[in-house]
């Protein structure tokens, strides 16, 4: 008979994979601890597992499976807790609930950074009409590093590297996710605005300034807190 009690996660670590002959999918196999010392295994259809988190608390059934090599606990969540996600997945079982998906702080990084790896390409072709450079832009290292810098910048304003982001809050989570928009398009503003040949990136800066990374990401944060001014001011 399965025990059932409450439990909070000490520690998760990926064991193994298995695929059937013959079936389109495979469980991944993690060991478990939990912080009052019992251990196991648990299952699961994403190797990215979110079933189990470090430091969460979870209602849970053990089951004590056999097999040649001995005994081992087997965890999965109790019927109770079954329900509880179901009812926090489909909005509260309401006809039409009002569950709204949330991405993953993984899914939001990387969408993130193919934006700005985007944007550093325009960006690029953009500086290389106006700026001889030496040396020119002629490799994908040199997008990269303007990729990279991009994506840091808007990482670190909308909070994505919050210890709420990184424990997967829903909530921290939309409202990072929400604000990462408006700095992926106004990084992109800023971009269309290289065009502009006397647009400076501040009052004291020259035209020239505009033309570099540093120049397009002070440039975003001037646009990112008019829109959020402005907005405000509606």
């Amino acid at each position: 008979m399965a025990d059932v009690r409450k439990i909070k996660v000490l520690s998760v670590e990926f064991n193994r994979e298995y695929t059937p002959q013959g079936k389109p999918f495979t469980v991944y196999y993690f060991n478990i601890k939990t912080e009052d010392g019992i251990s196991g295994e648990f299952s699961t259809s994403s190797r990215d597992q979110k079933k189990f988190l470090v430091g969460q608390e979870y209602e849970v059934k053990i089951e004590v499976k056999t097999t040649g090599k001995g005994s081992y606990n087997f965890f999965d969540y109790s019927d109770a807790e079954k329900e509880k996600k179901k009812k926090d997945y489909t909005g509260g079982f309401k006809k039409g609930g009002n569950y709204k998906y949330v991405r993953s702080r993984e899914e939001v990084l990387l969408i993130i950074t193919q934006s700005s790896y985007e944007a550093a390409t325009v960006a690029a072709a953009k500086i290389s009409k106006y700026k001889i450079l030496n040396p020119p832009f002629d490799s994908n290292i040199q997008l990269t590093t303007i990729c990279k810098a991009f994506s840091e910048y808007v990482v670190n304003s909308c909070g994505l590297n919050s210890p709420e982001c990184k424990s997967d809050n829903k909530d921290a989570l939309k409202k990072a996710n929400d604000k990462s928009i408006v700095y992926q398009k106004a990084i992109k503003i800023a971009i269309e605005a290289l065009d502009i040949e006397t647009m400076k990136p501040s009052l004291e800066s020259t035209a020239d300034a505009l033309r570099t990374t540093r120049g397009l990401i002070i440039l975003t944060d001037l646009i990112v807190k008019d829109i959020f001014k402005i907005a405000n001011e509606l």
